[in-house]
């Protein structure tokens, strides 16, 4: 149903409104991303429709629309320099870092590899820094720190079923009940309703 109304919009030629779509995750769709594609070319080829599109740099989409480098921008070009920063200010003041990097001068090439492989998301920068500095407190060597930096999958989705999954099997029903009652709370649930739904 919602397909056919945008298909009316954009067969509708005599109407004098102008709309501007905004579309997130093209990634996300979990149908057949060519029919996607065409959908969205249907809706630019109507002059009263303008359409913003946006998604990770998948082959499908990059063959589609990645022609007209005018009108496309790369997230991670631009908040790649705040990436950097937020990185060098956790890692580089950190006594434990200089000392890596006293034994190992390849440790700044850690930190270039954290903002390269980053592709612009924040959270998982958050995460792989996190776990980099639990790695810097036990003394890991720089062998340590890449094998803890390669094993955090690029894409999100990836890297959470990779949490999940490094959880002890004992552990696991335990947390699924604690996201079930997180997803189907009417609001915020207290750490003590956590303990009692662990009880």
């Amino acid at each position: 149903e919602l397909l056919d109304a945008f298909r009316n919009l954009t067969h509708d030629d005599g109407s004098s409104t102008v709309f501007c779509i905004f579309v997130d995750g093209l990634d996300e769709y979990e149908g057949e991303h060519e029919e996607l594609v065409q959908v969205i070319k249907d809706f630019a080829t109507n002059p009263n429709i303008k359409i913003c599109i946006a998604s990770r740099p998948w082959n499908v989409f990059e063959a589609a629309f990645g022609d007209d480098p005018i009108h496309k921008l790369y997230l991670q070009d631009l908040n790649k320099p705040d990436i950097s920063v937020y990185v060098k200010n956790k890692l580089e003041d950190r006594p434990d870092f200089q000392k890596l990097r006293w034994q190992s001068p390849e440790a700044d090439e850690l930190i270039e590899e954290i903002v390269e492989r980053a592709q612009g998301v924040f959270l998982w920068v958050f995460l792989v820094v996190r776990s980099l500095i639990h790695g810097l407190q036990n003394a890991d060597r720089i062998i340590d720190l890449r094998r803890r930096l390669r094993a955090f999958p690029s894409d999100l989705n990836e890297f959470f079923s990779h949490i999940l999954l490094s959880l002890d099997p004992i552990y696991r029903s335990q947390t699924a009940r604690g996201f079930q009652a997180a997803l189907y709370a009417r609001g915020l649930l207290s750490v003590l309703n956590y303990w009692y739904l662990d009880l």
